[in-house]
């Protein structure tokens, strides 16, 4: 449990120093859950973003990716960019850290934008509670796999 505190602080100190920069977006997202975003930019095609929402339990996340390559297809540029994520739930007597890769594929008319986020890593899921006086809990550790879609107003 110290090191779930130890990455929750460390994500919270990257997040915090993230707002120092330019506000990109406001968004929503699905697919792991239920989430408003912020996309900060640090430097060119550089991007941090921050979520808070729900997957069952409360939940935030922390995520940065970088603008690789775009193309464009019938007059709609197509911005690809890789990164990484941290997502980190809490529950009654649950805890879930998840740090997965990611590829997010968006697109943008005006100031409205739109993605999908396909994302493959790792989880880590804690459980404990009492009954009958006994307690009983349990960790394990998953391979995670998952598909994002979002939505998007750019400043």
């Amino acid at each position: 449990m110290k090191k779930a505190v130890l990455l929750v602080l460390v994500a919270l100190v990257a997040v915090s120093s993230a707002f120092a920069f330019e506000f990109r977006s406001i968004g929503l997202e699905t697919g792991t859950g239920f989430y408003a975003s912020v996309d900060m930019e640090i430097i060119d095609n550089l991007d941090v973003y921050a979520r808070v929402g729900t997957n069952g339990y409360f939940s935030f996340s922390v995520g940065a990716q970088y603008k690789v390559y775009d193309f464009e297809v019938q007059g709609t540029t197509i911005d690809i960019r890789p990164g990484a994520q941290m997502n980190f739930s809490f529950g009654d007597n649950v805890f879930d850290f998840s740090f997965l890769g990611t590829c997010q594929f968006s697109f943008e008319t005006g100031n409205f934008g739109a993605f999908v986020r396909p994302l493959i890593g790792v989880d880590v899921y804690h459980w404990s509670y009492r009954y009958g006086g006994e307690k009983y809990s349990d960790t394990d550790t998953n391979f995670a796999i998952g598909i994002e879609t979002g939505v998007y107003y750019r400043f």
